[in-house]
């Protein structure tokens, strides 16, 4: 992921949020003490958010422990490069937000991501795709995650993302400008069409997606959310 201006929150940078992920797609696990989901602090709500990287990439991983490092508000607790090594990690450290790539040697990012939101409602869950692609979002929001974004987002781009996810987990955010592969085209929407997929992007329940999707012509959320896509109409706050 590229690095730019990142978005810090008034955090200091300490030394503790300075980590150094083994290589080599070894687990690597922060073992300070802390509640879950943030780190204690005497700061309170202003406390680090408290990340896993799950990745069989060790320059993804890198990217996050990356923004850990520089005072964006994140803290790296650990690191995974495979399934199993995720599932006991975030079992030991209860982070607040969970990284996934899409590509894992023992299952797919998606299924991992997938059994998490099973497993912890109220996890913060990030999809990371190695590049723009609109299908791969709209399965995202299908499986309940947070959000997902590309490798070739900014850093403040990612760190405003987790930031999402820790707060408003069951909420899917992705930068629509990430997702539009060049040159593609689709079925132009009417501004009622438009208006009712901004209001999918807001978050709304499966009650009002349903009756929403109606309107749409869509026979699931993947196909409104490809649409929404398509359109730009997801924007990243």
């Amino acid at each position: 992921m590229t690095t730019g201006r990142v978005i810090s929150r008034g955090v200091p940078r300490t030394s503790r949020n300075v980590v150094s992920p083994a290589t080599g797609g070894q687990p690597w696990e922060n073992r300070q003490r802390s509640r879950p989901g943030r780190s204690s602090s005497v700061m309170g709500d202003s406390a680090p958010i408290r990340v896993v990287a799950v990745d069989d990439h060790e320059l993804a991983r890198l990217g996050i422990a990356w923004l850990a490092g520089h005072g964006t508000g994140l803290e790296l607790v650990g690191t995974a490069g495979n399934a199993r090594q995720a599932r006991g990690l975030v079992e030991r450290t209860r982070p607040g937000v969970v990284t996934v790539g899409t590509v894992l040697p023992d299952l797919t990012g998606l299924d991992l991501a997938g059994e998490l939101r099973q497993r912890y409602p109220e996890l913060g869950l990030i999809l990371i795709l190695p590049e723009p692609d609109g299908a791969l979002v709209a399965a995202a929001a299908d499986r309940g995650l947070s959000g997902a974004v590309a490798l070739t987002a900014s850093a403040a781009t990612v760190t405003a993302l987790i930031r999402s996810a820790a707060t408003e987990p069951r909420t899917f955010r992705a930068p629509g400008e990430f997702l539009r592969a060049p040159g593609q085209s689709g079925p132009r929407l009417s501004p009622r069409e438009r208006q009712v997929l901004a209001l999918l992007v807001e978050g709304r329940t499966q009650a009002e997606i349903a009756e929403q999707l109606k309107i749409l012509r869509a026979r699931n959320r993947s196909q409104a959310l490809l649409a929404t896509a398509r359109e730009g109409l997801l924007p990243l706050r």
